[in-house]
């Protein structure tokens, strides 16, 4: 759970804001504030461990981490697959963008998100072309790189047209603010997904 005990009196209400099956809006900067100092004050208080060891255990970690985080996006990305969407994976695209530029084309694009749809999908209401998950809660600022991936988010708009991020633990409301890019809570596109598998068995 994103929230620990010592967190101020609102951290029961971010926990149920978190787990509403309610329209999601993302958590207001009220709630999330008192989360995110203390992630900062975490990061500053316990430095890094730069023996052999301590080096050895953090590589371990990470490694941990990234594997969860590929699972976690290889399940979603079969989920959508399953619900007869038609879409490349990243390794997909990686790998018809290797086999162009091995063919000497010039203009190839190589920005891959987790998936590319093949023709534009409604999805939660919204028009979707591409889908980037996010094994993660999307704070507004973070210590990590929020940066970075909203110019990510961006470039994917400008290249394939309106798409969305998907955050596994939810988002920060107006966290994401660039034309074209929607984000949604993982459990509200696996409750559509879910939607979409009950039509299609009582046709």
């Amino acid at each position: 759970m994103l929230v620990e005990a010592g967190v101020p009196e609102n951290a029961a209400t971010f926990n149920t804001v978190i787990a509403d099956q309610r329209p999601y809006n993302g958590v207001s900067r009220t709630l999330v504030t008192p989360v995110f100092t203390i992630l900062e004050a975490a990061l500053r208080l316990l430095p890094p461990d730069s023996t052999p060891e301590g080096i050895r255990l953090r590589r371990e970690k990470a490694s941990d981490q990234a594997r969860k985080a590929e699972a976690a996006e290889a399940s979603f990305i079969d989920r959508l697959s399953g619900a007869n969407i038609d879409l490349l994976r990243e390794r997909q695209l990686k790998e018809r963008a290797r086999a162009a530029l091995d063919a000497g084309q010039d203009d190839v694009v190589r920005l891959t998100p987790d998936a590319l749809l093949s023709r534009p999908s409604l999805i939660c209401g919204e028009t979707c072309n591409w889908i980037e998950y996010k094994n993660t809660f999307g704070f507004r600022s973070s210590p990590y790189i929020a940066s970075k991936n909203k110019a990510q988010f961006r470039k994917y708009a400008t290249t394939f047209g309106p798409g969305m991020v998907v955050y596994k633990l939810g988002f920060e409301t107006n966290h994401v603010k660039i034309e074209g890019v929607r984000c949604f809570r993982e459990a509200e596109v696996l409750q559509w997904i879910e939607g979409q598998d009950e039509r299609q068995l009582h046709k």
